[in-house]
């Protein structure tokens, strides 16, 4: 069978040039399609993600992206290894396969030769000494995918949409699907999107990053440490914490400083997801200043207090109280003014 790509998979009886697709064979071996050369492929695609086929004698990244009109849409471009997928940006893209590309707004991209013919390798894997979580059908070798956790922000690349077939695993950051996970600052949930049916998902955390993620299975923590792996269906519902392993209990931490002037740092911990109030009230029960009122994931988290007031006032001297609710949960700390 084989499938193109408009904005889903469609069964296709016919490849035409200069087009991608998928093709899914019931015998492995070496085929052979006919048809007349093409020097040279000029397409219109539409905005986002695009499949596309290349001349006779394949095509260069760069020279794509410099012939696109409007010039500058072509953003990224990821071949198929036979298991994994596999950037293509700044490199060669030899005929033969498909690739996906994708561009910042509709319009046409003609795909030439290169300027000079280069050997066919494939692109080595980015160098990454970070933690990582890893999918892969259970015993196999080879290529698989692999998140990086923990990397700059800028670092965060989209993939392409998921292949019809195969193991894939993939985090949803910030809305989009990509195998680079960002720093978390705070306490952060990443989706895993899983593909194959029985996956084994796994983890190689580095002792730096010892307590900072977690992974949840249909509702259960697995903190990740050191090396390990579990055996799931890809249907499970999973989750990757990040900013810290999920708190097995509820609690308001004493401030720091304390007594303080004219600022104060409070730490909480939530053992589950919850609508969350933390506020702060002085003696007489007033409260002078809401520091959060919002739904928050399960966590570690810090919130500033400057020593004012909901209005942008300085606070007087004074005994204050920080009240943290959640759920059906409360704690209470003084705190100490003294300027």
């Amino acid at each position: 069978s084989s499938f193109g790509w408009t904005t889903i998979y469609n069964a296709v009886d016919t490849l035409a040039t200069c087009q991608g697709y998928w093709v899914k064979l019931g015998t492995g071996g070496t085929y052979t399609m006919t048809g007349p050369p093409v020097a040279s492929c000029t397409k219109t695609f539409g905005l986002g993600w695009s499949m596309a086929g290349v001349p006779w004698s394949g095509s260069h990244y760069t020279s794509v992206g410099a012939s696109s009109n409007p010039a500058g849409i072509l953003t990224s471009s990821f071949g198929w290894t036979g298991s994994i997928y596999e950037s293509r940006k700044d490199s060669l893209l030899p005929h033969g396969y498909g690739y996906w590309i994708k561009l910042l707004s509709g319009g046409t991209v003609t795909f030439d030769p290169p300027v000079a013919a280069k050997p066919v390798a494939a692109l080595p894997v980015a160098d990454w000494d970070g933690s990582t979580l890893w999918a892969r059908a259970p015993g196999a070798s080879g290529p698989h995918p692999q998140l990086h956790l923990g990397v700059a922000a800028d670092q965060v690349v989209e993939l392409p949409p998921r292949a019809p077939a195969g193991v894939d695993a993939r985090a949803l950051v910030d809305g989009i699907e990509s195998w680079q996970v960002p720093e978390a600052t705070r306490a952060a949930e990443y989706p895993i999107y899983l593909q194959g049916g029985d996956v084994e998902l796994g983890w190689q955390v580095a002792e730096r990053d010892r307590g900072r993620w977690s992974l949840v299975v249909n509702g259960v923590t697995t903190p990740l440490e050191d090396s390990g792996s579990l055996r799931l269906n890809s249907l499970a519902q999973v989750s990757l914490y990040g900013g810290g392993a999920i708190p097995r209990s509820f609690a308001l931490e004493q401030n720091f400083p304390n007594p303080f002037n004219p600022s104060t740092t409070i730490r909480y911990s939530l053992p589950q997801d919850a609508q969350v109030s933390l506020r702060i009230y002085d003696m007489i029960g007033q409260v002078v200043r809401e520091l959060a009122s919002e739904r928050q994931i399960a966590g570690h988290y810090q919130v500033l207090w400057d020593g004012r007031d909901d209005a942008g006032h300085a606070v007087g001297n004074g005994v204050y109280l920080s009240e943290l609710r959640a759920a059906d949960q409360r704690a209470v700390q003084k705190m100490l003014l003294m300027k």
